[in-house]
């Protein structure tokens, strides 16, 4: 058997539509508790939980932006990330958690006889 080679990126740069021309680069080499710890943040009830959530994806995740807050650059961080709108948190942890589950399953095959049953129809055709 031949090796394959895989190339596994450990960061992604994401792009967030309500923010254009923001860019901000996450790590995407998670462990998994990591990764689904931060999955459940949408079902968090608690404010508490949820802040920490926030930090911690700050702390842990964000590698890079080029985010300023009142013209003052700001390196990423938790605390930094906890101060953002919560447009701008909502936005950037759903996509980072969209770019970790990957694309989805590709779509089943086509038929290619243009019908979508073996079984015939039973409805008749209408008369024009």
């Amino acid at each position: 058997m031949g090796t394959a080679l895989i190339d596994i990126r450990t960061t992604e740069t994401l792009y967030l539509d309500s923010f254009p021309g923001v860019e901000v680069e996450v790590q995407t080499a998670v462990s998994m508790r990591d990764f689904m710890a931060l999955g459940k943040l949408a079902d968090m009830a608690n404010p508490d939980d949820m802040e920490q959530a926030i930090w911690e994806f700050g702390e842990k995740f964000i590698t890079g932006w080029n985010v300023s807050l009142n013209g003052a650059s700001v390196k990423p961080s938790g605390e930094t990330f906890a101060k953002m709108p919560v447009a701008f948190q909502l936005e950037l942890t759903n996509k980072w958690l969209s770019s970790m589950r990957g694309p989805g399953a590709p779509l089943g095959q086509e038929s290619s006889s243009g019908l979508d049953s073996q079984t015939q129809s039973t409805e008749q055709p209408d008369n024009e």
